[in-house]
């Protein structure tokens, strides 16, 4: 069973996964480096503008949230719902 393993493949398909996960962190990071930098935000309510700046500047823990996480506070700062739910707590069930 175990020479029946395809490692090249696995390698690659473990390859796509990682990329995609850093095109994601950097486009949520992108999301909000841009109103901080700058005010041309075509599409940005400028309240929204400045909460997107005073998390990105000033929390200094919100640049190393989880890629997730940022993307929810963005939705929340231009009043869209949330895209998902926080995952449950796993801790208190019974196995």
């Amino acid at each position: 069973m175990a020479s029946d393993i395809d490692y090249e493949l696995r390698g690659l398909a473990m390859m796509a996964f990682a990329s995609a996960a850093a095109f994601v962190e950097s486009l949520i990071n992108e999301i909000f480096s841009a109103p901080a930098d700058t005010e041309r935000c075509a599409g940005i309510p400028p309240g929204a503008v400045k909460t997107m700046k005073v998390l990105w500047n000033e929390v200094v823990s919100f640049e190393r949230a989880q890629a997730l996480d940022k993307y929810q506070a963005a939705l929340a700062a231009i009043g869209k719902p949330q895209a998902m739910p926080k995952p449950q707590s796993v801790d208190g069930l019974a196995m």
